[in-house]
Formats: C-alpha cells, sequence, structure tokens
C-alpha cells in the first residue's frame, strides 16, 4: 500500500443543501434556538466555534452547524458570509471523503469570491478543489488547478499561498515518482515556511519522497518529526497519516507486531473522526499483515472493509489494490476460484 501523502489546505441551489440527515441533533437544536434573538453574525460566529468543536468527534454534528451557517448567511443575502460558508462545507465535505459535494461546494464559493475580487479567497478554493481531484487519481486536473493557483499568489503577491501551492505540486512529484524533485520543492518550503502546523504536512511529505528512495532512517525521522508537530498543535486528524506512514515500513520490514501497533492507533483516530478515506488504508495494511501472518480469515475480513469503503467513497484506485490483494489472499488459502475472479473483475 502506497504511503500517504498530505495535501495543505449564484443563488444557492447545491443538491448538499436542504434538510440535514443524521443522528441525534439535540445539541444542535438547542443551539440554534439559543442563538435566534443575536445578530446574525454573531450566529454564525457560535455555529462556527460549535462546528471546529464538533468536527474530530462527530463529523456528521458538525455538518449541521456550516449548514445553519450558509442557511442564515442566505436568509442574510451576505454574499460574503455565503463564500465563507461554502468554502468550510467544500473543506469538510473533501476531509470527509464526499468528492463530488466537496466539488459542488467549493466551485460555488469561488464563484462567489471572483464576482467579490477576493484574489486571497479565489487562490484558497482552487488549491481546495487541486486537493479533492488529487485525493480522486486526478492528477492532471489537480495539476492544473495548482499552476491557475500558483500563477494567481504570484500574480497577487501572497508569497504565503505560493508556498503552501508550492507543496501540493510536489505532491504531483511524488505521485509521478519524481522523487528528487519533490525533495526540492518540500525542502525550498521548509526553509521558507515559519508556520509549525503546515511543518507537519511537509515532513510527512519528505518521509515518503526518502522511503521511496529507500533512505530508510531519514524517512522515520521526518515521520516522527511530522507526528510529533501534530501532537503539539493538536491535529487529531493529522496525527494519523505519519503514524500510518511509520507502520508501513515496519510491516515491509516484517516487524508484524509493531507494525500492527501503530495501525492499530491509526484505526482509533481514524474512526474516531470519521476518516473513511483513510481507514481503506488502514483496513489494506491489516489486511496484508494479517496474511503475512497466514490468518486469512481475518485478512480477507479487513480487505472486505476497506472494498465496501472504497465502494462508498469512490475510491476506484483503492478498490483495484483491494481486488488485487484479495486474489493474493485466496490464492494462499487455496481458494482458487475466488482468486481468479478477484484477479480478473
Amino acid at each position: 500500500m502506497m504511503s500517504r501523502i498530505i495535501s495543505f489546505l449564484l443563488l444557492i441551489s447545491l443538491s448538499f443543501y436542504g434538510k440535514a440527515q443524521g443522528p441525534d441533533i439535540s445539541k444542535f437544536d438547542s443551539i440554534k434556538n439559543a442563538i435566534q434573538h443575536l445578530d446574525y453574525l454573531e450566529q454564525i460566529s457560535i455555529l462556527y466555534s460549535e462546528h471546529s468543536a464538533s468536527s474530530t468527534q462527530n463529523p456528521e454534528l458538525s455538518e449541521f452547524f456550516l449548514r445553519e451557517a450558509l442557511s442564515v448567511s442566505t436568509i442574510n443575502k451576505d454574499s460574503i458570509q455565503i463564500a465563507a460558508a461554502l468554502y468550510r462545507i467544500g473543506r469538510s465535505f473533501r476531509k470527509h471523503s464526499k468528492p463530488d459535494k466537496a466539488i459542488e461546494a467549493l466551485t460555488s464559493s469561488k464563484l462567489y469570491y471572483n464576482a467579490l475580487n477576493d484574489h486571497e479567497k479565489v487562490i484558497h478554493c482552487t488549491n481546495e478543489l487541486g486537493i479533492v481531484y488529487k485525493n480522486i487519481g486526478m492528477y492532471p486536473k489537480a495539476q492544473s488547478l495548482y499552476i491557475e493557483a500558483l500563477k494567481d499568489a504570484e500574480t497577487y503577491n501572497y508569497p504565503a499561498l505560493e508556498i503552501v501551492v508550492l507543496s501540493n505540486m510536489a505532491i504531483i512529484f511524488l505521485n509521478e515518482g519524481n522523487y528528487v524533485k519533490a525533495i526540492e520543492y518540500l525542502e525550498k518550503s521548509l526553509q521558507f515556511d515559519q508556520d509549525e502546523s503546515k511543518k507537519i504536512t511537509l515532513y510527512n511529505n519528505l518521509g515518503i519522497a526518502y522511503k521511496e528512495l529507500n533512505e530508510i532512517e531519514k524517512a522515520l525521522f521526518n515521520y516522527q518529526k511530522s507526528y510529533e508537530l501534530a501532537l503539539l498543535d493538536s491535529n487529531v486528524y493529522l496525527q494519523s497519516i505519519p503514524l500510518s506512514n511509520i507502520g508501513e515500513i515496519y510491516l515491509e520490514k516484517k516487524e508484524h507486531q509493531k507494525a500492527l501497533e501503530y495501525f492499530a492507533k491509526v484505526e482509533e483516530i481514524e474512526l474516531r473522526t470519521g476518516n473513511r478515506k483513510g481507514l481503506i488504508g488502514t483496513y489494506l495494511n491489516l489486511g496484508n499483515l494479517q496474511r503475512n501472518l497466514t490468518q486469512y480469515a481475518k485478512s480477507e475480513n479487513y480487505l472486505l472493509k476497506a472494498d465496501s469503503l472504497a465502494k462508498e467513497t469512490k475510491s476506484n484506485y483503492e478498490r483495484i489494490v483491494v481486488y488485487l490483494n484479495l486474489s493474493s489472499v485466496y490464492e494462499l488459502w487455496g481458494k482458487y476460484t475466488l482468486s481468479l475472479d478477484y484477479l480478473y473483475n
């Protein structure tokens, strides 16, 4: 399984906009009722605070607060707030593996910011769209968006955003296997970027490049730096990524107990944060680990979980990887018909 890369980060007629469905929302209803007497900008501020507070533990509930912020902004015909709410919704959908909805929200936000001549926010939207397309394997589209964002950042003099976009362009080099070029871009970003939270991403992705060049000690050093910064930043979502990458190194070294310890931590974080896309990779890794231990029934169980999540999140590349791994497990298990079925599916 490939190591995990981190990306840097009209009238309302969106299909996701409407009555939200989900688990018990008594907290949401209580807060909504409690703030109705406030000025609408105060309402929006509180809704964003509640979104942030619940985004890790309960991502579905957090999206209720974002939808309400969009609703309040729309009722008050505040284009700036509408654009901001759409952007936050798009990021939330991107983080929780809802690419179609993320593209829809971010594209609408970008249209608003273009109309407002807010060039900085347009660049943010373009960069986020690049991340979404990268996540679903559409690398040429992602690269064209990054190039557009970089050009705008240079034209309107936003050097901090140039660093962000350059870091994401390095991801394209990673995906294309140009690891030396990726290291060049990432180390340049580390040299100029003073934001410690962004270095979580840079160190993780440097770890990937060094691992692919078989410089394992440098890879482990950078993964550990990424994890330590994520801990300091209290960024639970990003903590799982370098942990997973460390686990993969131990899996490849056949140090199965160490690998299992790391993957167990990763699974716990991803279940807690609702990171379905991440869980695909975790279950693939656990499936491969159990296959190496000749625990074929356990391996099958993990791989089928990965396939179910890949289907839900439209992760077509990951489904191919799952099928190849299932074929291998069934072959080793002596279930040759199933092995062939998954090999040629």
